[in-house]
């Protein structure tokens, strides 16, 4: 619904507020990595943030690949539940004992004349 609140919305979305897991003004370092390498291959900016979620998803998994030093999934499952302070583009990844993410830094995002502006990063 967000991804359109504009249209429906029109003007009336003005000065309303929504998280998201990422922005592309938020300062992570892996995040300015990831809009470099998506602008040296596509030459156009990140519009959306299933893409930084994908490739934080695959970089995590490629790190408990290393990390377990083996194919094996058992072994790479057990490593990716290990991960902790991993960061991504979307900030810190560190999975508690159920695979949640702790600690996830939420973006706060308030919507002005068809925009989202980056408002800021809390961790709740």
């Amino acid at each position: 619904a967000w991804a359109e609140i504009f249209k429906y919305a029109g003007t009336a979305a003005n000065g309303s507020y929504h998280s998201a897991p990422w922005h592309p003004d938020v300062q992570f370092e892996k995040s300015i990595h990831l809009k470099n390498l998506y602008h040296q291959k596509y030459k156009k900016q990140i519009t959306n943030t299933s893409q930084p979620l994908s490739y934080d998803a695959t970089i995590v998994m490629a790190d408990a690949i290393r990390r377990a030093n083996s194919l094996d999934r058992t072994k790479i499952r057990e490593t990716l539940a290990q991960t902790k302070g991993f960061q991504g583009a979307t900030g810190n990844i560190t999975f508690d004992e159920y695979g949640d993410p702790l600690g996830k830094e939420v973006i706060i995002l308030k919507l002005e004349n068809g925009l989202r502006m980056y408002h800021k990063a809390i961790k709740p």
